[in-house]
């Protein structure tokens, strides 16, 4: 279960000043995840009107059949609500190559995750920060996270913090987009995961938009069970 708040507003909303982005999200069988997300963007000055999209995500984890196997996961963001300003459909596959975390994907709708993404994700040791790149839509992004250590009177609980800075990164209209965002999510483990949090050999499969900063909060990867779809490394 997941609990997210993230500021980050994408170059394909370059129109308004800023954003909030909260974000809800719970594994109801042990591959199959559901999350719901509010989005407010705030327009600038003398602009009449900003947006808000209210909306609700699917994303379901391919079984592992083989050892040797990437973790995949299809999904649909913004199947429901008025606005669907991040309307689209997904696959995507995540692995690891030594300490190095990466997921690789395709998106078709909304521009604002491009026809296709891709994440790596670096761990600074057994400090529980990361070095993150990312390139999602028309946006590159560099960021650092932080995990907390489990938090036993939250029920284990633990709280991932972020901060990305967009670069080499232009608008629809061609300008540079250069913005910082920063989000906040506490990540509670229900079910088999509620009395461990053994991080398995290799990341969840990533669940864009509910994947990435536009849609969806940072999750980390945890013991998969019942009560909980396998989590994916949400963008910053």
């Amino acid at each position: 279960m997941v609990f997210g708040l993230t500021n980050y507003v994408g170059p394909s909303f370059a129109r308004f000043k800023s954003g909030e982005n909260y974000h809800f999200a719970l594994g109801l069988l042990p591959h199959l995840e559901i999350s719901g997300r509010l989005a407010e963007m705030d327009a600038y000055v003398g602009d009449r009107i900003g947006a808000r999209d209210l909306s609700a995500n699917v994303k379901f984890m391919l079984p592992r059949f083989y050892d040797w196997q990437p973790d995949i996961a299809v999904g649909v963001n913004d199947i429901s609500g008025g606005a669907t300003y991040f309307k689209s459909t997904y696959v995507a596959m995540s692995d690891r190559l030594g300490p190095l975390r990466w997921t690789v994907g395709a998106a078709k709708g909304e521009d604002y995750l491009g026809n296709y993404f891709a994440s790596a994700e670096l761990p600074l040791w057994r400090s529980g920060a990361s070095v993150i790149l990312e390139r999602n839509g028309s946006a590159n992004n560099l960021g650092l996270r932080y995990a907390s250590p489990a938090i036993a009177f939250l029920a284990n609980a633990r709280v991932v913090a972020s901060a990305q800075r967009a670069f080499r990164t232009t608008t629809p209209a061609g300008k540079p987009y250069e913005r910082s965002a920063f989000g906040v999510n506490l990540v509670i483990p229900v079910g088999e995961n509620g009395r461990t949090w053994d991080v398995p050999a290799r990341p969840a499969a990533v669940a864009v938009a509910t994947a990435y900063p536009q849609a969806a909060p940072v999750t980390m990867p945890v013991q998969q069970g019942a009560g909980q779809a396998a989590p994916a490394p949400a963008p910053l």
